[in-house]
């Protein structure tokens, strides 16, 4: 009887360490991280999906300055390098590297906490690169699930983020897909997949994480 009752013992403290494991690994939800300045991200990006396929090139993101609203950061990308702005939650105030101007919001990729399930949506408005009109884009957000990707900085434990909606405005209508892998030890996405169904860029586009620089 003795045995029996430390069988159990050892059998539940397994159970515990194995449960307490896919806690840790899966937490329920996931904050939004604390950035500093000097904190920068490095993607390789694949353009060869595309309709019109666009040589590979390379995007360093690095945050300059922290404010109350937003993150101040430096883009370098294939057109060069300028100083824009991303929101705490992480998202983009403009589209990719144009310099047609400043969007009216960030685009809905994350809002903090993320869990499994959440669902959230947004409309911003940003000056078209192609004349005076403005272009309006309306997405709507969904966190799935918890996947294993491997990138070349490396293999993660991230949350899966699928983002859909349309634009409109000037010769930009179409949809647009954007799905991202967010891990949390990484403070960003490790993947993105953008999809687009317009002119000049309709087909898809990805990015992988190469480098990351947390600065604490």
């Amino acid at each position: 009887m003795q045995m029996f009752k430390q069988v159990l013992r050892i059998l539940g403290g397994v159970a515990v360490a194995l449960f307490c494991g896919l806690t840790v690994s899966q937490p329920a939800q996931v904050d939004r991280p604390l950035l500093k300045p000097g904190t920068e991200w490095v993607y390789k990006i694949d353009n060869s999906k595309r309709d019109r396929p666009a040589p590979n090139s390379e995007l360093k993101r690095v945050i300059k300055d922290t404010g109350t609203d937003e993150y101040t950061i430096e883009l370098s990308g294939p057109t060069g390098t300028r100083t824009t702005a991303m929101s705490l939650d992480l998202n983009p105030f403009s589209e990719g590297m144009t310099t047609s101007g400043r969007a009216s919001g960030a685009l809905p990729y994350f809002l903090f906490p993320l869990a499994p399930g959440k669902t959230y949506a947004g409309s911003i408005t940003y000056p078209s690169p192609f004349g005076s009109v403005n272009i309006k884009v309306d997405m709507n957000t969904k966190v799935l699930e918890w996947e294993d990707v491997t990138v070349p900085a490396g293999k993660y434990k991230a949350l899966k983020i699928e983002a859909n909606g349309k634009s409109v405005g000037g010769p930009i209508n179409g949809w647009r897909k954007v799905t991202l892998w967010y891990a949390p030890e990484v403070a960003n996405y490790v993947r993105m997949e953008f999809e687009l169904s317009y002119s000049p860029a309709s087909g898809k586009s990805v990015q992988e994480l190469v480098s990351f620089s947390l600065k604490q």
